[in-house]
């Protein structure tokens, strides 16, 4: 037999695994010459260009817009230094729409939003159905509600505190994305929802469309969340690219075909004992009823700033692993930051994204007339009395 060295098929793929390592595992920068790399992605200029041509606001007839949605309640000092940070970043204030969702008829916030509609393009919007304004009768603590009602999963009975937040959003939802009628020159068919305690990176606008164009790309996608650490409970990655990762909890941006899909899952949506509308989503992912894979940015483009809601004092922590986890949220609100701009165009394709695992409800949402509520909203068109 010869002693001569051959060098086989395999030995030449390893050579090339070793040579270019993250093109093998996922990773493309965009490092080819032209519109496309070696993996078939498009280059970071591409990206850039595409993106920019997408949303370009001065296009002739209609134009893409992402407008930003803001669910607000109470907190109008948390949302004045949010529009502050809106107001020092690319966000085209004079154009696109800035929506604001209001969780009732709340004086203070009503007149400093009112403040804003000379600098933004506002669009206000209330829930009709907000238990500050209907504090004694349904969706608010009516009383007759709890009699002969046995309790959530875990036998407490029925509370406003608890059900209010997700009737707000799963209204707000359907609203923006169903029943709201934009100027005619605009085509929203995406949305970038958040909350009235989030302040943004100075190139937030760049980043959400970047991001969709990159997501809209990929059915398999869920949409985009901009931040990677889920409010400081996870670490931000190395580099400047998007990362796989699997949906837990806003902000996000994603796009009508996404919303109608939730829709579409209302029974799952509705009538899960979940008091949360980020989990309620997370178990249509489990289900197998909607993507459970999102790309965010390998840095954190929202930060969040409230020492109160829905996942920091309002949980009640009993495990190990949650009252950790809350401390964390705690601290991270606590030292906040505008966060740093952010301008990946790649994809960091392995390791971040898993099918969420199944897990009990939080409860608080075990009530048969707020799943008929809820059902109701997300019905069709015609079932107006929601």
């Amino acid at each position: 037999p010869s002693t001569e060295f051959e060098i086989t098929s395999l030995c030449k793929q390893m050579w090339d695994e070793l040579n270019h390592p993250l093109e093998v595992f996922g990773t493309h920068k965009g490092e080819g010459e032209g519109n496309t790399n070696k993996g078939g992605e498009m280059s970071p200029s591409a990206v850039v260009e595409a993106a920019k041509k997408l949303y370009q606001l001065d296009a002739a007839g209609e134009v893409n817009v992402v407008p930003f949605v803001y669910m607000v309640h109470k907190r109008v000092d948390d949302f004045k230094h949010a529009i502050d940070s809106l107001r020092n970043s690319d966000f085209p204030k004079e154009s696109v729409p800035l929506i604001i969702s209001h969780d009732g008829h709340v004086p203070e916030m009503a007149e400093y939003v009112e403040t804003l509609k000379s600098e933004f393009n506002v669009i206000d919007i209330f829930h009709p159905h907000a238990c500050y304004d209907h504090p004694k009768s349904f969706p608010g603590d009516a009383a007759e509600l709890n009699e002969g009602y046995t309790g959530d999963t875990y036998g407490n009975p029925r509370s406003s505190w608890a059900t209010c937040a997700k009737h707000h959003w799963t209204w707000m939802m359907k609203h923006v994305f169903d029943e709201l009628e934009f100027d005619v020159k605009f085509k929203a068919d995406e949305m970038f929802l958040m909350e009235e305690d989030y302040v943004v990176s100075p190139s937030i606008y760049e980043t959400v469309t970047q991001g969709l164009y990159l997501a809209n790309k990929n059915p398999n996608y869920f949409g985009i969340v901009l931040d990677i650490t889920d409010g400081g409970v996870h670490r931000e990655r190395r580099g400047e690219d998007w990362h796989e990762i699997t949906f837990r909890t806003g902000p996000m941006a994603i796009g009508r075909k996404t919303w109608q899909k939730i829709v579409n899952s209302r029974d799952e949506f509705c009538n899960r004992d979940e008091y949360n509308w980020d989990w309620s989503v997370v178990w249509l992912a489990n289900k197998d009823l909607i993507p459970f894979t999102v790309l965010a940015p390998s840095i954190a483009q929202v930060q969040h700033i409230g020492l109160d809601g829905m996942h920091v004092n309002n949980e009640e922590a009993t495990t190990k692993a949650g009252k950790r986890d809350k401390a964390k949220l705690q601290r991270a609100a606590a030292n906040w930051h505008i966060p740093q701009p952010f301008h990946g165009t790649g994809i960091v394709h392995v390791g971040g994204a898993s099918k969420p695992t199944p897990g009990k409800p939080n409860g608080g949402f075990g009530h048969p007339k707020d799943h008929e509520h809820c059902l109701r909203i997300l019905g069709p068109k015609w079932l107006k009395g929601a």
